[in-house]
């Protein structure tokens, strides 16, 4: 998402002076951690995970880029990220929610991008609401109303032996350090058909430096 902003730019030398004005574009980074060359508000870093052109704007997975009426609110019961700081490919997250579904939702092949703290991962629903690549697997479970469509559902998220101690540690000071428990917020972004739902959970974190970190309600 792109914003522009006025500025006065003035360049001296001691005796004379003069001054521009300039208008400065920011871009701002909505799901995902890091830059976001083509201002559509996914990072580069969730772009690439997707297959997507971080430098097309019209290239990801909603097909267009995040506007506020496309990005809604994420609700979360329960966020758990285990670092292991001695064994490579060790690290987990696992979050259990609550999904909004669109009208008429159906889950076969939709595409669904998770980022969580800027670990980007891609997977493919079944039409049972299900997907699973490698060590990564996610679940939708509808919450029904009566004989109408589900308006919403209960999923569970699991990425298991991974590497992702260097990213959450650069986008959310998961460190690898001596750490009694402090506080550490880390955004957590789930995107599908033409939507973004989000959060910035506030985790409770403790580590032990060369060992182990855990991150939790």
């Amino acid at each position: 998402m792109e914003r522009c902003y006025p500025v006065i730019v003035t360049i001296g030398d001691g005796v004379s002076s003069t001054a521009s004005a300039l208008i400065v574009t920011v871009r701002a980074t909505r799901v995902g951690f890091g830059v976001d060359s083509d201002g559509d508000g996914f990072s580069d870093i969730a772009e690439l995970a997707t297959g997507s052109d971080p430098a097309d704007p019209n290239s990801h997975v909603l097909g267009k880029p995040l506007d506020d009426s496309s990005v809604g609110a994420l609700v979360l019961s329960k966020t758990q990220i285990k670092l292991n700081f001695a064994k490579a490919n060790n690290d987990s997250v696992k979050i259990d929610g609550l999904l909004a579904l669109p009208s008429g939702f159906n889950a076969s092949n939709v595409t669904l991008l998770i980022d969580v703290g800027g670990i980007a991962k891609k997977l493919t629903l079944n039409a049972r609401g299900q997907a699973k690549l490698g060590n990564d697997s996610f679940q939708l479970r509808p919450v029904k109303r009566g004989l109408a469509a589900p308006a919403a559902a209960k999923f569970s998220l699991s990425f298991s032996k991974g590497a992702f101690a260097g990213m959450l540690d650069a986008s959310s000071g998961l460190s690898n350090a001596d750490l009694a428990p402090v506080q550490r917020n880390v955004a957590i972004s789930l995107a599908f058909g033409t939507g973004v739902q989000q959060k910035t959970q506030v985790l409770s974190y403790s580590a032990k430096k060369g060992k182990s970190g855990v991150a939790s309600e």
